[in-house]
């Protein structure tokens, strides 16, 4: 039977005192090699981080009929961040799903539309005109913030009721806090954090995330990932965005962007992998100099892109 062997080489990234602790950051080289024992799989169990709007409802109903194959426990069917899991007694094998941050918002935007009935005029806005419009944009954050894409699931720093419950004020003031001061050591822990997964997906390139799935939980098929609560209007008024509308979105959204691009990046390398038998972790994209907008629950400051200039 084919194992793997982890070799590791740590690098101590230092974290600004007071909001993320030291933490030691390991770079991974794994080989496969072959052995006649492994962990039990009865012992084991899977975790889906389910990000919101990433296609997560889908992957909840094929996560739980593949860890009833492969004899695992299932945690799913609710979302959660990281703190989730750091509060388990027991280890999880944690499996999510990453989605073009520009994308998620602008399903996210439309499943808004057609639920939040208390503002009445957002409901018939154009994606172009809710862009433009300063005070809704911060009514509506939930729909765009950076970090929903990826970045505050991955580092346990969500801060809205539907994710983690109501938080105590001083607990909700600290993760406000990293969002604001502390954008680079939040993706280096993201993008450790999903180094620590047992798979990832990525909803754009479905057949290499699902021959990637096949393979880390030693499946005989290439599962299919079904198709849940999509949105109705995407089948009948498929929306295309124009370059500024994309661009503006993005730039909302600088960490989530990050941490796509190395999400692409890593799934390739472990697609690499199984071709060559050795796991060669790629390299990070360079980090902003400048990160293009930093919001809160009351501001948005925006100093590239196409919001430039930009202070509400």
């Amino acid at each position: 039977m084919r194992i793997l062997r982890v070799d590791t080489e740590m690098t101590v990234i230092p974290m600004r005192s007071g909001n993320l602790s030291g933490r030691n950051l390991t770079r991974t080289r794994v080989t496969f090699t072959h052995s006649s024992s492994t962990v039990p799989q009865r012992q084991r169990v899977l975790l889906h981080l389910h990000i919101g709007k990433n296609g997560g409802t889908s992957l909840d109903g094929l996560g739980k009929r593949l860890a009833k194959e492969t004899f695992r426990q299932f945690i799913g069917y609710r979302h959660f961040d990281w703190s989730y899991i750091d509060s388990l007694s027991t280890k999880v094998d944690v499996i999510t799903m990453l989605r073009n941050p520009v994308e998620r918002a602008v399903s996210h935007f439309s499943s808004a539309q057609l639920w939040m009935k208390q503002l009445q005029h957002f409901r018939n806005l154009t994606l172009g005109d809710y862009l433009h419009n300063s005070n809704l944009l911060l009514q509506t954050r939930s729909i765009w913030f950076d970090g929903q894409a990826g970045v505050s699931w991955l580092t346990g720093t969500h801060t809205e009721d539907w994710v983690v419950g109501k938080l105590n004020a001083s607990e909700l003031s600290r993760r406000q806090d990293l969002y604001e001061k502390n954008a680079t050591e939040l993706c280096l822990l993201a993008a450790e954090r999903l180094d620590e997964t047992l798979w990832f997906g990525i909803l754009e390139d479905l057949p290499k995330s699902m021959a990637l799935l096949q393979h880390s939980l030693r499946l005989e098929e290439t599962p299919v990932l079904p198709r849940g609560n999509a949105n109705p209007r995407h089948a009948t008024q498929p929306r295309v965005l124009s370059e500024w509308e994309s661009e503006a979105i993005a730039s909302l959204e600088p960490m989530d962007m990050w941490l796509y691009q190395y999400g692409k990046r890593l799934m390739q390398a472990r697609l690499d992998a199984i071709q060559t038998g050795t796991f060669v972790p790629p390299e990070r994209p360079p980090l902003p100099k400048v990160w293009s907008c930093v919001s809160t629950s009351t501001s948005l400051d925006c100093k590239e892109g196409p919001l430039k200039g930009s202070y509400w």
